[in-house]
């Protein structure tokens, strides 16, 4: 089951492999190690779960010809200062995408008092809701069929907030797609959530 925040909110979520060995290595490269040659590597291990949860949501919730969104989480301002790029949003920028499909950059960070949008690391999954609250606003997305995009889930709070931002804004949100998913017993007791996993193995020719 996906973790506490995402199941209340009632969204499916689709990971693309464990966040462990080569996924892992290759993502913290890309993002902290400034590889960014990395960038297609981390693309190409996407495209498989960006069609297999495009087919679901198509089944379930967006038959015929409405068009689905790919929502990329945004980075927080000091981070990409910090990187000078937005992970999410490069990765799924440089995926082949499934048919009628696009990406849209309809969420972004919004400034509340007494709160930042900084790294979330070290925080519990309370405590990352709270520090996420209402932290994020979505716009242009109204009577449309919206995925959000993350890098990796932990405790699920981050997509969390971006699936009410963007049903805020008269989205239709049925899915939660990840590059990796934290998973048991590498994880904190409150992050040992499972998901539904589209590629078991990171491809080792990659590399």
């Amino acid at each position: 089951m996906p973790p506490p925040p995402l199941a209340a909110a009632g969204v499916r979520v689709w990971t693309a492999g464990e966040y462990e060995h080569e996924l892992a290595s290759c993502l913290l490269a890309f993002k902290n190690g400034g590889r960014t040659d990395l960038a297609p590597v981390l693309s190409a291990v996407l495209a498989p779960v960006l069609a297999a949860a495009a087919r679901d949501v198509r089944e379930a919730a967006a038959p015929g010809t409405v068009p689905l969104y790919w929502v990329p989480v945004p980075t927080s301002a000091r981070a990409r200062r910090r990187r000078w790029l937005d992970p999410v949003a490069s990765i799924l920028g440089g995926a082949p995408l499934p048919r009628s499909t696009c990406v849209t950059a309809a969420v972004s960070h919004r400034r509340v008092r007494g709160r930042g949008t900084g790294s979330q690391k070290g925080r519990g999954g309370a405590q990352r809701e709270r520090a996420l609250r209402a932290t994020m606003h979505a716009s242009g997305v109204r009577g449309a069929v919206c995925v959000v995009v993350d890098d990796v889930l932990t405790t699920g709070a981050t997509a969390a907030e971006a699936v009410r931002a963007l049903r805020a804004a008269g989205a239709c949100v049925p899915a939660v797609v990840t590059l990796a998913g934290v998973r048991v017993p590498r994880s904190p007791q409150e992050n040992a959530w499972t998901s539904e996993v589209a590629v078991s193995e990171f491809p080792h020719g990659f590399i």
